[in-house]
């Protein structure tokens, strides 16, 4: 007995269906947290971390929280304080600085 002729897809040309095994791989993606992922980063202006007490007043989150611009740059709020009076501007990408939010301690 012969095989239906196929062409591209799988479909046979005379009409028959020719099934084809088909897999497939699920991936969970799990939703981090923005402030996480900030967390990890580390501030500009002392290159500290984020996610630990700032360097220059030695003060955990609940005392000198992060701050956020506009432009997405993060910073210890008392470093970028200092930095501010001086330049104006995000260390970062030297745009004038607006301030978007801070994030403290839960």
């Amino acid at each position: 007995m012969s095989q239906p002729a196929t062409s591209s897809g799988g479909v046979a040309t005379d009409g028959v269906i020719i099934p084809i095994e088909t897999k497939y791989m699920y991936i969970t993606a799990m939703s981090v947290p923005r402030e996480t992922m900030i967390m990890k980063d580390s501030c500009a202006v002392c290159n500290g971390s984020l996610g630990h007490p700032c360097v220059n007043c030695n003060s955990v989150l609940d005392d000198c929280p992060v701050v956020i611009g506009a432009c997405r740059h993060a910073f210890h709020q008392h470093c970028f304080e200092r930095w501010e009076k001086a330049h104006g501007t995000c260390p970062t990408c030297q745009e004038a600085w607006q301030q978007e939010r801070i994030i403290r301690a839960a």
